[in-house]
């Protein structure tokens, strides 16, 4: 009887050392990969209620399924902030959930392994956000206003619709229609890389 007592205790003290040093790592994975929007306190309040809403049963973890539902509807309160945010596939999720997880293969994961979950997702965020910012307030309306300068100059100079159309109007128009062509493609191919990242820091954990 006192061995199994004996044993009990080892497997729990086990428990405990294995509980710590995951929390220690996942603290440095933390500090590592935070951005200044995954810091931010709105990011930790969004987190928050996102895992209560998919913790049905109240039991502090959820799995793939409902990681992956808690993912979702992340973005969707992200996308409010962030314009044109695109989810990853619940393959991607499955994939960081086993990373994060505390047990080898485990496809379940607490309030903090999540938070660790979508600080991954998001350590490309603000490169993103600035790279909209960018585009759309600094280099497309500089680039429309000398697009429409050089249009005006050859087409339009000495004529009657260069007269009555007035240069703001001009370089609004060319802003618009550049915006609508160069920003979606700028920001799909930075969150085809952000991907790319994710899954090879995943891959390296």
């Amino acid at each position: 009887e006192d061995s199994c007592v004996t044993e009990v205790k080892k497997e729990v003290m086990e428990r405990s050392e294995a509980i710590t040093a995951h929390a220690k790592e996942l603290e440095k994975l933390l500090e590592k990969h935070r951005n200044a929007i995954t810091s931010s306190d709105f990011f930790r309040k969004v987190c928050a209620d996102t895992f209560r809403k998919v913790d049905i049963d109240g039991s502090g973890r959820v799995d793939v399924a409902e990681a992956y539902v808690a993912v979702l509807l992340f973005y969707s309160r992200m996308s409010m902030v962030v314009k044109g945010l695109t989810p990853p596939s619940v393959e991607d999720v499955r994939t960081i959930v086993h990373t994060v997880s505390c047990e080898d293969g485990d496809e379940q994961i607490d309030e903090t392994e999540f938070v660790t979950l979508l600080v991954l997702l998001f350590e490309h965020l603000v490169g993103r956000v600035l790279v909209q910012v960018a585009c759309t307030f600094l280099v497309i309306p500089v680039l429309a206003s000398k697009l429409w300068d050089l249009y005006y100059f050859f087409y339009l100079k000495g004529t009657a619709l260069g007269v009555f159309v007035p240069r703001s109007i001009g370089v609004n128009l060319v802003t618009t229609i550049v915006i609508m062509v160069v920003v979606p493609t700028a920001l799909a191919k930075y969150e085809r890389r952000g991907k790319k990242i994710i899954k090879e820091t995943v891959t390296s954990m």
